[in-house]
């Protein structure tokens, strides 16, 4: 059975799926003022392009790469939602994109904390430790502790 709407024609099941509900919230954050996520997004200026007000743009451009699982996300946090800026990642890409992360430079490389403790190879609560609490420069957060260290 086919609906008609603002969506366009498409089954019913199309409504309920992944795809939707990324369109849907994206023009929740981007254009509802009461939106819990508004002053992130619509509130500091992001905007939707005009091919995707309808859901039939958005399908139009972003359908053939979607993949179960993935999430919308703007590869530059301060540009708007339009086919050149958005891409479907993992929650893990998406994460390491916002734009509160905090970014550091350890020879010439820069990363998230995240991706930095994920590179130690040590648990991330320590890694962050060494960083945050321990206020040790980043190189130092790396090595591990010896005996002489401890206590």
């Amino acid at each position: 059975m086919a609906r008609n709407n603002k969506a366009g024609n498409y089954d019913m099941a199309l409504y309920q799926s992944p795809i939707y509900k990324s369109w849907s919230n994206m023009h929740t954050r981007c254009g509802n003022p009461k939106g819990k996520h508004y002053n992130r997004y619509g509130g500091r200026g992001i905007r939707i392009c005009q091919e995707w007000r309808t859901f039939e743009g958005f399908l139009k451009d972003m359908q053939y790469s979607y993949a179960e699982g993935l999430q919308l996300d703007r590869i530059d946090n301060n540009g708007n939602y339009e086919k050149s800026n958005c891409r479907w990642t993992d929650s893990k890409t998406q994460c390491r994109n916002r734009n509160n992360n905090t970014f550091l430079t350890l020879n010439g490389e820069t990363k998230t904390v995240a991706e930095w403790a994920e590179v130690s190879g040590l648990k991330s609560s320590t890694f962050r430790q060494r960083l945050y609490v321990y206020q040790w420069p980043l190189d130092k957060c790396f090595k591990p502790l010896n005996s002489r260290q401890i206590g």
